[in-house]
């Protein structure tokens, strides 16, 4: 009943399987015991360690100097315990993910793992490879979870010195991370502040929220805060803060709100110009929405907590829109929505009035359709905009009146058409012609002490001509107009399973029967609009051409191009070239190359270039690589000319951890 074998022995049950150089086995005693090069095997774990004994009786493993993986973490102990429904490893060090020298760990004097699932660590240290970060008496986190997460970013600029930047989390309850934002910045001083991060799911709500703060006393001169002495002065006391929530309650309400108070407008440009390039006018709103079977009801509020930026700001609005809905068994279907605001915000003078407006729709259309490939829907609709009191004048009111017609056209035709090398099994060739007339006999605003608030922004898009969508409240213009469009594509399969496009050519042009004058600029609009053109071009996987333009048709004027041209290998590499064109504005060109050198390292490159000042206006050189298997590594050389703020040259150094 007792038995010893020696040279790659093996036990092998139901629930488990050990080998090893030497191993004892008592079928009396229920137990096993091995030693040398033990290895162990059950279908949550898998252990390496120099000796082990093993109970079958009580399903209870005991082991010492071992290695022990469980999914997403590997543990190196000097001593193990392991049951059923609790496991014990003393003075041992976790890992996330696979150990290397530059791995995320945790050093602690105890681990409990309960069934699995959550790990109870005593006396721990935080640590990156073997440097350690900070220190905690005792830290409780999910198995699949990380405890604490680290970015960062250090180099030099010349108008910060050298910089190091750091955001870190730790995990301080279920869905909750606690962390904080700091800086060092040899020229400018140190930021420093907290953050929050929140992740909750329960069977009310999904709660997803981010907060940031960050203040720093900028040791920088007075010249080098302030460049632009025609903006607001920058003080020394400089700060940020930025919080993003949303809240789902069940499945039909949603809440959002986005703070973003800054003390001045290149607060983020200078510390975190990441932040800066995805949001360089910051918005503070709230809104809350509820979604009806055939309606959608809304509360939404703008507040002005920066003073450098003109904003509308709306406290509040409030918004209820009927969804196109159809009228008994006819076949005329309704929209309509009514909307009010309390507006705050400048003229088209730059001077500052504050009023209250209600806003409504109501509009009707009936398709028809005439056979598979024509459908005609005409329309009608009334828009009316009350203004009421403003600086003790009676209530304004507005109505507008909308008539037209939208016709949809649809042709398609197939050929056989086969080329093994160009991958292209069969075309189809698809045309949509589309004809849109907009008739709105008087819209203008003929009470001059009415504040235009809500006006329109610079735009060279396709212009929104359908009365219910337009923004622009206050200074909606007039209109006698079609707009005729033409959209093309050929399309291929792939292998028979998918749809690839070989070719997109869409082409919109407007003819207005009635001009409007411009304001201020007191010019004519003319008769025939910009012919607006997109093209996509992409004949096989590896190659694609994209082009938008805008054409004056009378003099055949180039008013505005951009271009996109990509040549890949698959993740390879990738060359891309870049044109944006502006009449009088915007004369630029670029280059962006892509290449891995293996598993590990990638070269990136791009170069912008503006003929206008005759000058590269930013070279950006980096190499992406991973530092063991934990970490992606970014070195990045910038050389800008004629930057607002920016230093001519930069290096940085950017680590970020991976999250298995």
């Amino acid at each position: 009943k007792h038995l010893i074998a020696t040279g790659n022995a093996r036990l092998i049950t139901e629930k488990i399987g050990i080998q090893a150089d030497r191993m004892e086995y008592s079928s009396e005693g229920k137990f096993a015991s091995a030693q040398g090069n033990t290895i162990f095997v059950n279908k949550r774990l898998f252990a390496l360690s120099d000796s082990l004994s093993y109970n079958t009786a009580d399903d209870v493993i005991a082991a010492s100097n071992s290695s022990i993986y469980t999914a997403p973490i590997t543990i190196d102990a000097t001593e193990l315990h392991i049951g059923r429904r609790y496991q014990r490893i003393g003075h041992g060090t976790l890992y996330f993910g696979q150990p290397d020298d530059f791995a995320l760990n945790i050093s602690a004097k105890n681990f409990e793992i309960l069934r699995f699932k959550k790990v109870c660590a005593k006396s721990v240290v935080f640590r990156v490879g073997k440097v350690p970060i900070f220190y905690l008496p005792l830290c409780t986190f999910p198995i699949t979870e990380h405890p604490f997460w680290l970015d960062n970013d250090h180099g030099i600029q010349k108008n910060l010195g050298f910089f190091l930047r750091n955001d870190f989390y730790s995990r301080v309850a279920e869905g909750v991370k606690i962390g904080g934002l700091l800086d060092v910045y040899t020229k400018r001083g140190f930021l420093f502040g907290p953050a929050l991060k929140i992740e909750k799911r329960t069977d009310l709500a999904k709660i997803f929220s981010e907060s940031k703060f960050g203040f720093i006393r900028d040791n920088g001169s007075f010249k080098l805060r302030n460049q632009n002495l025609n903006q607001q002065i920058i003080e020394r006391d400089r700060f940020f803060l930025e919080t993003k929530n949303i809240v789902h309650f069940g499945d039909r309400v949603d809440s959002v709100a986005h703070l973003n108070w800054w003390s001045d407008s290149e607060v983020t440009r200078d510390f975190r110009p990441s932040w800066f390039v995805k949001d360089q006018i910051p918005d503070s709103f709230v809104e809350t929405t509820y979604r009806g079977d055939d309606y959608v009801l809304s509360a939404f509020s703008r507040v002005r907590l920066n003073n450098f930026h003109d904003t509308i700001t709306k406290t509040p609005e409030l918004h209820a829109e009927m969804l196109p809905k159809r009228l008994g068994e006819t076949n005329i279907y309704s929209r309509a929505y009514v909307n009010y605001a309390h507006l705050r915000g400048k003229d088209l003078l730059n001077q500052r009035h504050e009023i209250d407006k209600f806003d409504g729709y109501y509009g009707i259309h009936m398709p028809v359709s005439c056979g598979n490939w024509l459908n005609i829907s005409p329309l009608v609709g009334v828009r009316v905009t009350e203004y009421l009191k403003y600086q003790g004048n009676k209530n304004y009111t507005r109505t507008i009146a909308q008539f037209g017609f939208d016709i949809n056209m649809l042709f398609s035709g197939k050929s056989n058409y086969v080329n093994e090398t160009w991958n292209i099994h069969g075309i189809k060739h698809i045309v949509q012609p589309v004809i849109h007339y907009r008739h709105i006999p008087q819209a203008r605003i003929k009470d001059r002490s009415v504040p235009l608030i809500e006006t329109r922004t610079f735009d060279t898009n396709l212009p929104i001509i359908d009365l219910a969508d337009m923004r622009n409240v206050d200074d909606i213009s007039p209109q006698n107009m079609f707009r005729i469009g033409l959209k093309n594509s050929l399309q291929t399969s792939t292998g028979g399973y998918c749809v690839r496009n070989l070719l997109r050519f869409d082409v919109y042009q407007d003819v207005r029967l009635r001009r409007n004058v411009k304001t201020p600029l007191n010019t004519r609009e003319k008769t025939l609009s910009d012919t607006y053109i997109l093209i996509g071009l992409y004949p096989v996987h590896w190659f694609g051409f994209d082009c938008y333009s805008r054409i004056d048709p009378k003099k055949l004027t180039l008013n505005e191009i951009t271009t996109a041209t990509s040549i890949r290998d698959g993740d390879v590499w990738k060359l891309s070239f870049l044109t944006h064109t502006l009449r009088r504005d915007t004369n630029q060109y670029g280059v962006q190359f892509m290449a891995k050198l293996n598993s590990r390292v990638q070269l990136g490159m791009a170069m912008y270039y503006d003929a206008r000042i005759k000058k590269f206006t930013e070279q950006r050189f980096s190499i992406y690589s991973t530092l063991g298997h934990s970490w992606n590594m970014e070195y990045l050389l910038l050389m800008r000319s004629r930057a607002a703020r920016e230093s001519k040259y930069q290096f940085t150094v950017k680590l970020d951890l991976i999250e298995f």
